[in-house]
């Protein structure tokens, strides 16, 4: 059930970072800002999937997207 949990925590939390991350865009077109916030998320996600037996791995991105998402909300 623990895992469960967490799964859908780290489907929200890309969720909530994927709609910061549209917010910044201006007539379309992404800021600096969003751009590697984007790249970061998809690099995050990717490195996710290629180590799925690797939960620590989860645990960094978890933590890191976080982080993110707290710098795109202070960041304005």
């Amino acid at each position: 059930w623990e895992a469960y949990r967490a799964g859908v925590e780290d489907y929200e939390l890309c969720r909530m970072l994927t709609r910061a991350i549209s917010g910044r865009a201006v007539n379309g077109k992404q800021s600096e800002t969003g751009r590697a916030a984007k790249t970061t998320l998809e690099k995050w996600i990717q490195r996710v999937l290629e180590n799925r037996d690797d939960p620590s791995i989860a645990f960094q991105a978890h933590n890191e997207l976080l982080k993110l998402l707290g710098q795109l909300s202070t960041d304005r």
